[in-house]
């Protein structure tokens, strides 16, 4: 407001020059005496109109392209303001649905015949209970030396998915909840990376680090999720801090082979 009315001042200072060198010039050319002289007062009513109405017409239009250009402002700032609500909004929904497909997780390592025997596990424990199965069916059998990184790989998957049967159906949609937003951040903030490292935090910190690795490792061994693996690495979901994981020291190679395994099936599609 502040800034608005010192243009407008700016603007009733600067017709006021224009009008007094319209007149000063006026005198010093000619006289004095216009004032009483009816006839001179005519001659410098038509020099004054004349000189003044087209520089008053300019700066009439002048400003009023100003305030298009401010009119424009504003509705493209409140576009965005809206914008920015709508994606806050819809992030935070998305959220919560990651939030409630975590609590539906179910997991039962052992199936016994009788259902009563059954021990299953549920929520956030349900998913610390996968990681420690995944590293000893999984991760532990795919250690040691190999003749190549494709090797490696190729067993890795073999054995995800022989586990991944036992927990595919709730950990899938588990995984789906958590894509879906990882995208929606990646779509509507294209141009926005300090919302995008907001979102990826806060979904991060509702995140374990054991769902974390689950979802990186499926990625790289589910090819339902292979075209999402890129999007995990990149914020970090393959990342540990506090737990162990066997395959740390191959996991960007394994990662590299998942992307040369998802790109030559592709292939073949494409050729068949």
């Amino acid at each position: 407001m502040d800034r608005a009315w010192g243009y407008i001042l700016a603007a009733v200072v600067a017709v006021a020059s224009v009008v007094g060198i319209v007149i000063w010039r006026y005198v010093e050319v000619f006289s004095m005496n216009v004032v009483a002289d009816n006839e001179l007062w005519g001659q410098f009513g038509d020099y004054f109109g004349g000189v003044l109405n087209p520089i008053l017409s300019f700066s009439a239009f002048i400003a009023l392209l100003i305030t298009f250009k401010h009119q424009l402002d504003s509705n493209r700032d409140a576009d965005v303001r809206h914008f920015e609500q709508q994606r806050e909004q819809r992030f935070f929904n998305l959220l919560s649905l990651v939030a409630e497909s975590a609590k539906g997780l179910r997991y039962t390592p052992v199936h016994f015949v009788e259902d009563k025997n059954n021990r299953v596990y549920e929520g956030r424990i349900a998913t610390e209970k996968m990681w420690r199965d995944f590293v000893k069916q999984v991760l532990d059998k795919s250690g040691g030396e190999f003749a190549s990184d494709m090797h490696r790989y190729q067993l890795l998957k073999a054995n995800y998915e022989t586990w991944g049967k036992v927990v595919a159906t709730y950990f899938e949609v588990y995984m789906h909840s958590v894509l879906v937003l990882l995208e929606y951040v990646a779509r509507s903030t294209k141009y926005n990376d300090e919302f995008k490292n907001f979102s990826v935090g806060v979904l991060r910190a509702q995140m374990t680090e054991s769902e974390r690795l689950l979802l990186y490792y499926s990625s790289i061994c589910n090819v339902k999720f292979a075209e999402h693996s890129m999007l995990l690495r990149f914020h970090g979901f393959g990342e540990t801090v506090l737990l162990s994981d066997p395959l740390a020291e191959w996991r960007e190679k394994l990662h590299d082979c998942a992307m040369v395994s998802s790109f030559l099936k592709q292939q073949q599609k494409t050729a068949s």
